[in-house]
């Protein structure tokens, strides 16, 4: 399945009703569908892209079915949760959190204040301490991966 710019997944995955994109990177694709039962819930679906010329397809799914099976392993509440996968068509479907990404967020704002910060920081070295316990290592953490949540208090 080729995922250039004209990739378009389908409409519905399941009970998920497409809405829109996302982000793409270099895995694949990902893309924001809601519930057709619940309007509130909401999945953030991730779609299998090209495999790198350097890899063989058959590589590239299995990098991508490890990362579910990760995913599935993690309960933690800065990580996203695993809701779905078919590791045929291949997708994985994950919690989706609202908000924007750290990179998004410097680029329009500029640099966090020291509380927005700390706070971010905080919650990203608790998330990271979990996995390393789980003995998983994140190997694509940069700011665009990163969703700063708006929490008012």
């Amino acid at each position: 399945m080729s995922q250039g710019s004209a990739f378009e997944p389908p409409e519905r995955v399941k009970s998920w009703l497409k809405m829109n994109k996302l982000g793409a990177g270099g895995f694949g694709s990902t893309w924001l569908y809601q519930s057709d039962s619940d309007a509130d819930e909401y999945a953030a679906i991730k779609f299998l892209g090209q495999s790198p010329l350097s890899e063989p397809r058959t590589e590239t799914v299995d990098r991508f079915r490890r990362e579910g099976k990760i995913m599935k392993s993690l309960d933690h509440q800065s990580i996203a949760k695993l809701k779905d996968s078919d590791c045929e068509t291949p997708w994985i479907a994950m919690e989706y959190f609202a908000g924007e990404d750290l990179k998004r967020v410097l680029v329009k704002r500029g640099a966090l204040d020291q509380r927005e910060w700390f706070r971010l920081a905080s919650e990203m070295l608790n998330a990271l301490t979990y996995m390393h316990q789980n003995k998983v290592i994140h190997r694509d953490l940069n700011p665009g991966n990163i969703i700063k949540i708006l929490i008012l208090y």
